[in-house]
């Protein structure tokens, strides 16, 4: 069939044509009125207009400057689309907002702050640019830019999902607790969260009518408040062994998908729920003796935190102390037993002093890696200036 062979044909495809030209023409014409572009948009324009005028008798031609128009604009999105992602963030119009919350938080004493998602933050230069908090403020955020490389990240979306009117959930297979801000403000607690940054009408109300967060201050169009967690507790819940899966056996199940063996974070993952009462904490073996603590209360002094080094002074030494800081094996306490992965994603040490120090060190295979890779490359820059000399 050739709808062009019929007049209410050609009517309608003027019609089309005429609102998909001009739809065209509304949304992209912003994208090129900035400077150093505006030098195409009017040319463009007139081009456009004229072959419209021109063409407008041919429902054909028409079609086909249309056609043509499509992809002219969607090319020339690509300069707005550049000048967006690298004129920098303090060149966005409204950038005075992110700068006036910057400067209020950084009244604050040091914590790690946990902030509400949004597609609309993209007038800020991305939805994701809370991230910089860290380069800005002298506080730590819970989403941020390498948080990936870590368990914590499934456990942070989750709890983020009860504390955001619109949240991404980006990580799928994951039980989310959407519009449950309660829970979402115990998790807050349970994640050692020090700030709540809401954006949301909708979310401060809720933040606001909440008795465990207490109101700080409000920075168009943020609200900030303060969350009443911990950074070391005494784990005194019921404790749920897992045996660790040996290092061999545990890449292999990776790399070939083998499920026979258990995977802590699917344990960690059902505990969640149940933090107040169980803990999973990784062993070497299932005999292996360790017990909760019996005390309810400790008192943590001198606390501080780093990105090498983590130091405090406990009241309850020979104890097992929780320290909510995402578990790696390259962390060694001074002088005690541990670190040992507890759920969520933590680490459990037993200090037999009042003085605890962890240190974050680099293994016998990362030290031979290093001096392997750096002998290669004096190796390699070795032999090119000989064979230039012989050339």
């Amino acid at each position: 069939m050739n709808i062009f062979r019929y007049e209410q044909g050609e009517i309608i495809l003027k019609i089309l044509s005429t609102i998909i030209l001009f739809s065209y023409l509304l949304t992209f014409v912003d994208k090129w009125n900035i400077s150093g572009y505006k030098i195409f948009l009017y040319p463009l324009i007139s081009v456009l207009t004229f072959g419209f005028v021109y063409f407008f008798s041919s429902s054909v031609n028409l079609f086909k400057l249309t056609f043509t128009a499509s992809i002219i604009f969607t090319v020339s999105f690509l300069p707005y689309w550049v000048s967006w992602n690298f004129n920098g963030y303090e060149n966005k119009d409204q950038w005075g907002d992110i700068e006036n919350l910057y400067s209020s938080l950084n009244t604050l004493s040091p914590g790690r702050i946990m902030w509400e998602p949004n597609s609309d933050l993209n007038k800020y230069g991305t939805p994701m640019v809370l991230m910089t908090i860290p380069l800005y403020t002298h506080h730590s955020s819970m989403e941020g830019l390498y948080f990936d490389s870590s368990i914590t990240t499934p456990f942070h979306f989750i709890a983020v999902s009860g504390l955001a009117e619109r949240p991404s959930n980006p990580v799928g297979g994951l039980r989310y607790i959407n519009n449950n801000f309660e829970k979402g403000q115990e998790y807050l607690e349970d994640l050692g969260v020090d700030y709540f940054v809401s954006y949301t009408d909708s979310i401060t109300t809720k933040a606001i009518e909440n008795d465990k967060l207490e109101f700080l201050f409000t920075s168009e169009p943020f609200t900030v408040f303060s969350v009443e967690s911990e950074k070391v507790e005494l784990v005194n819940q019921e404790l749920v062994a897992f045996e660790k899966v040996p290092f061999i056996d545990r890449t292999l199940s990776s790399l070939f998908r083998n499920t026979e063996y258990d995977n802590f974070f699917a344990e960690a993952y059902e505990n969640f729920d149940e933090l107040k009462t169980q803990r999973i904490i990784e062993l070497p073996s299932v005999n292996f003796n360790i017990v909760s603590s019996n005390e309810d209360v400790v008192n943590i002094s001198n606390f501080n935190m780093t990105s090498n080094s983590i130091s405090f002074i406990t009241d309850r030494p020979n104890e097992l102390h929780m320290i909510k800081t995402s578990y790696f094996p390259n962390w060694e306490i001074e002088n005690g037993d541990g670190p040992y992965r507890i759920s969520p994603s933590f680490m459990a040490v037993i200090p037999n002093s009042a003085n605890v120090e962890l240190t974050f060190v680099r293994t016998g295979i990362e030290t031979y890696s290093f001096y392997t890779a750096l002998a290669s490359l004096l190796l390699y820059v070795s032999l090119s200036k000989k064979r230039k000399a012989v050339e």
